[in-house]
């Protein structure tokens, strides 16, 4: 029997080797961490190995270097561009997933502005990951402007407000953002916001 371990920190990759005892005897885990794995930043050797340049950015994802690991996530993603439809999708979900989300601005600020892959697969997806994020960037700034305007004009907000502008939609927070300087009190200002109530109950 065979036990495989494939972890991103070098510690627990120490930590998971160790023999374990069956009663009988020893088992002996296969394990990989970042150090078992090259760092793959050459896009020929990327080309000619994609497994192992996926698994070099899924193991790197979460460094401190943002730079070094958006870097190998892009040689990975360039990679994977050329495979196959099934595999592709696979990969990339893999390595967008591990990633920091400052790797993952990195990797988007890495990337020429005009820059298209030749893989349909691939300008699908990056085109789809860069709207989303423009969309939630967005959408974050919004919430960001409304509670600190909010603020100044009602008075520091409590949880119960901050729940219901964290859970409100980019539409609701464009037409909160809209009337908050002429809204006469912060539930007024908050009323287009499709959420619970706030209970007055005490």
């Amino acid at each position: 029997m065979y036990v495989l371990v494939v972890t991103a920190n070098d510690a627990v990759a120490k930590w998971a080797a160790q023999p374990i005892d069956m009663g009988g005897g020893n088992l002996f885990p296969l394990v990989i961490g970042p150090s078992d794995v090259p760092e793959v930043v050459d896009d020929d050797h990327a080309q000619a190995n994609p497994e192992l340049a996926v698994l070099s950015a899924v193991l790197r994802g979460q460094d401190e270097d943002i730079t070094k690991a958006a870097r190998i996530a892009a040689v990975a993603l360039h990679a994977c561009a050329s495979l196959d439809t099934e595999r592709a999708q696979l990969y990339f979900d893999l390595i967008h997933r591990s990633l920091s989300e400052a790797a993952r601005r990195e990797l988007s600020d890495m990337l020429p502005p005009n820059y298209e892959y030749q893989s349909e697969f691939a300008r699908k997806y990056y085109g789809q990951g860069k709207t989303e994020g423009r969309a939630e960037g967005r959408r974050e700034t919004l919430i960001d402007l409304i509670t600190k305007q909010l603020g100044l004009r009602f008075g520091p907000l409590d949880s119960v407000h901050l729940s219901r502008i964290n859970a409100a939609t980019s539409a609701e927070l464009e037409k909160v953002a809209e009337q908050l300087l002429a809204a006469p009190t912060l539930d007024a200002a908050l009323a287009v916001v499709a959420s619970p109530q706030i209970s007055t109950a005490r």
